[in-house]
């Protein structure tokens, strides 16, 4: 059942309309008058959205091989099992003429693409608020020193209303002799 997937739901919702309550302006330039019919539309839509997601896909969340994803209107390169680490994914695109590769991710896979030594750049979009505990941005292990830590080369800031995006190239000092 995708019941106990929609209910997980709630506390996003929760903290959804927490930060709808800290920014009344991203509410107000969809224009909304009112920040809880805002929110209302958001739980429904998602909890909609599971339960029917829930229904075409197992419980690990793959895709049936019938599902529109795998009809013939796009290239589709279908990844699965462990053998595909980011290295070879980038193999398997290349072999496809894809020369360029935009990932959006959790800390973890995020953090695997950056320690396999194939992420060209970041990009990073900052909001000055503050929300308390969280997940960090990338999940990297500690380095053994700290010559070893990744440092980045910024190359680009700009500022979009309040929000802040850094793009930056990501690189390691090799240890010192």
């Amino acid at each position: 059942s995708s019941w106990p997937a929609a209910l997980g739901l709630l506390p996003v919702a929760f903290a959804f309309g927490t930060f709808l309550t800290i920014s009344p302006d991203f509410v107000g330039s969809l224009g909304y008058v009112y920040k809880g019919s805002f929110n209302t539309i958001i739980v429904i839509a998602s909890i909609s959205m599971r339960l029917i997601a829930g229904r075409a896909s197992d419980r690990r969340g793959r895709v049936p091989a019938t599902a529109q994803l795998f009809d013939d209107a796009a290239p589709t390169l279908h990844l699965r099992g462990a053998q595909w680490t980011p290295t070879a994914v980038l193999q398997a695109l290349a072999e496809r003429d894809c020369n360029e590769v935009l990932v959006e991710a959790g800390p973890r896979l995020s953090g695997a693409w950056l320690e396999a030594g194939v992420v060209d750049e970041l990009i990073v979009y900052q909001n000055p608020s503050l929300l308390g505990e969280g997940q960090p941005l990338l999940a990297l292990g500690l380095p053994a020193e700290l010559a070893q830590r990744w440092r980045l080369a910024i190359h680009d800031r700009r500022q979009f209303g309040a929000d802040l995006r850094i793009m930056a190239r990501p690189h390691r000092q090799p240890p010192q002799a």
